[in-house]
C-alpha cells in the first residue's frame, strides 16, 4: 500500500498533469497518510512540497513533516512560517516545537547558523511562545493495597 501511494504521488507530480487544488489535497493527503506509517519513500516529493513557493501550505503537508521530518525541516518551517498568517502560523509554531523535541535541536543548534537575518527573526518569534506541554497526568495514580 505504501508504494502504491508513492505511486499516485509520482503520477501527480508529473510533468503531464496540470496541478489543481485537487490534486494539491491528494498529494498532501498521500505524504500525509505514508508519514503515519513511518514512510519515508516519498520524502523528496516531500521536501518540494514544502519548498514551494506558490499557494498554500496544506495542514496534511504539515504534519507528514512533523511525522518524519528532522532538524533539517526546521529551517523549511521557518521559512513557511514567514509566508503563512493567521491560524496556520500557530500550526507551524506548533509543529516546530514538537519537531524540535522530537529530533533533540536546542534553539543554539548549528543548523540555524545558515538563517539570514529575516529569518533569524522568525526563529526568535517562534521560540518566543513556549511549545505545547504535557497535561497533567490524567485521574489519581492507582494505589495497590495489600490485604494481608
Amino acid at each position: 500500500a505504501l508504494y502504491h501511494l508513492k505511486g499516485v504521488i509520482d503520477r501527480l507530480e508529473s510533468n503531464g498533469v496540470q496541478r489543481d487544488q485537487a490534486r494539491e489535497m491528494i498529494l498532501a493527503k498521500a505524504h500525509y497518510y505514508l508519514a503515519r506509517a513511518g514512510s519515508r519513500v516519498a520524502f523528496d516529493s516531500l521536501k518540494r512540497a514544502l519548498a514551494r513557493q506558490e499557494g498554500r501550505l496544506m495542514g496534511e503537508i504539515l504534519m507528514a513533516v512533523q511525522e518524519i521530518g528532522g532538524r533539517e525541516e526546521l529551517l523549511d518551517l521557518i521559512s513557511l512560517y514567514g509566508r503563512e498568517q493567521g491560524w496556520m502560523r500557530d500550526r507551524i509554531r506548533e509543529a516546530f516545537h514538537k519537531l524540535m523535541k522530537k529530533s533533540r535541536t536546542r534553539a543554539d543548534d548549528t543548523v540555524f547558523d545558515r538563517l539570514d537575518d529575516r529569518r533569524r527573526g522568525w526563529l526568535t518569534e517562534i521560540l518566543s511562545v513556549p511549545g505545547p506541554r504535557r497535561g497533567a497526568p490524567r485521574g489519581p495514580a492507582r494505589r495497590r493495597v495489600d490485604t494481608m
